[in-house]
């Protein structure tokens, strides 16, 4: 037995609108539910950057669909030297040129370049593994294309950045802009792990904390080993170094 009512069946009408039936106009809500399904398959690369920015939800959904290595890597890329230059920039104005400045500037480049590709790649691995702990789709490769879009505020703050060190306002002003910069980067990171994994925010907000709670938790035990382990030592000095051991 059939209980569909086909009263109320819903089909598309000749002008691509959806209609049901008995002729009966669809709400405002549903019409953009049927209208708009798709459009977000259909970004171009400014569009996702505008999307991160201001509606970073659906740009996070269509980059874990799709998947743009090329875009991510890309713009990884530019926004690290973006922020390095800033960064040599600020050390400049602090310490005055240096004899060896562009060697110097060079070395940094080179580490920081392959510090910041191991980082990327090894924060995407820990977290889609975790994540799908807490059933996550295990979408590693859209997740590792969102967290470089989720470094785009990096950027907008850093031109805020570039421009106290222009004025020459005192070094602590870019920071507090690159400080800025980096909590929205974290925000986009969790809302990243939660459309492009498919998990509650708060699922996603969990996630994204383990790996540095378990970091935390393995410096305090380094920590405690290593002063357990020279805690004798320790006593055997004169008792006017360390009194209270």
């Amino acid at each position: 037995m059939n209980f569909r009512d086909k009263g109320n069946e819903i089909n598309p009408g000749e002008n691509g609108s959806t209609k049901m039936e008995n002729e009966e106009k669809l709400s405002p809500e549903v019409e953009e539910v049927f209208t708009s399904k798709g459009k977000e398959n259909n970004m171009d690369f400014l569009e996702t950057i505008y999307g991160v920015i201001f509606t970073p939800r659906s740009a996070f959904k269509f980059i874990g669909m799709k998947k743009p290595m090329f875009w991510s890597v890309g713009l990884f890329i530019c926004i690290f030297l973006f922020n390095f230059i800033i960064s040599m920039w600020g050390v400049y104005q602090e310490f005055h040129p240096l004899e060896r400045m562009p060697s110097f500037s060079l070395g940094f480049l080179v580490l920081g370049m392959i510090f910041v590709f191991a980082a990327w790649f090894l924060n995407t691995a820990v977290i889609n593994l975790i994540s799908q702990f807490f059933g996550g789709n295990g979408n590693g490769i859209g997740l590792f294309a969102a967290f470089a879009f989720a470094e785009i505020p990096l950027a907008v703050t850093g031109i805020f950045a570039a421009g106290a060190y222009f004025f020459g306002l005192q070094g602590y002003v870019a920071q507090f802009f690159q400080l800025l910069g980096g909590i929205w980067s974290v925000v986009l990171q969790v809302i990243a792990v939660s459309e492009v994994q498919e998990l509650s925010l708060s699922r996603a907000v969990l996630v994204c904390i383990l790996p540095l709670a378990a970091v935390f938790c393995a410096v305090l035990l380094l920590l405690g080993t290593f002063l357990f382990t020279i805690a004798p030592l320790l006593r055997s000095l004169p008792n006017t170094l360390f009194p209270i051991l």
